[in-house]
């Protein structure tokens, strides 16, 4: 394989990738790959306690100028310390919402996140919140960092009638919570 160098930005490199494909011939591929490695979190939360009498999702709408679009996802961030996904994690949390108690359920090993067209990965983290607990039930459920962000919390039982409420406010979903929606109806 030759990969070939288009263009740098601060962040992202465009490049073209000649292979060898299954017919034996050249193939071109593009694609975007980091310029300083990014180790994405995208924690799939639970909470329950307090306010909510039943388990909720914790989800969270984003601007996404690449799509031209708000968009539902899995709260996400970027990890301090990937060689400890579950202690990064709840560092995550407790800088992003103030909870001082998460349970983090399972942690998955660098996965691929737009395979074919980044280098990007991400840790999936599962967390369990109870807001019953004197640390972390007083917080406020709306914190964020980020302008362009707004949280959601959603019933488990309710998941996929909400993401069809989203779409019908013209909201894009990541794939990611529609599968999830998805399989936990089945």
């Amino acid at each position: 394989k030759v990969i070939k160098h288009i263009a740098t930005s601060k962040d992202l490199k465009l490049e073209i990738m000649t292979y060898v494909g299954r017919e034996g011939g050249d193939l071109e591929w593009e694609y975007v790959s980091s310029v300083v490695p990014i180790h994405r979190l995208i924690a799939i939360l639970i909470v329950s306690g307090g306010e909510f009498s039943e388990p909720h999702i914790v989800l969270e709408k984003k601007f996404r100028p690449a799509v031209d679009q708000h968009v539902i996802e899995f709260v996400e961030g970027a990890l301090n310390d990937p060689t400890d996904v579950k202690k990064s994690t709840k560092e995550y949390l407790k800088e992003r919402f103030g909870w001082d108690n998460v349970e983090v359920k399972d942690a998955s090993n660098k996965c691929s996140f737009t395979p074919g067209l980044t280098d990007e990965s991400a840790f999936v983290v599962s967390c369990f919140v109870s807001l019953s607990s004197s640390s972390n039930g007083d917080k406020n459920h709306n914190n964020t960092n980020n302008n362009n962000s707004n949280i959601f919390y959603v019933p488990l039982s309710n998941l996929m009638k909400q993401i069809h409420e989203f779409e019908d406010k013209g909201f894009g979903i990541f794939n990611g919570v529609s599968s999830f929606a998805t399989a936990i109806n089945l």
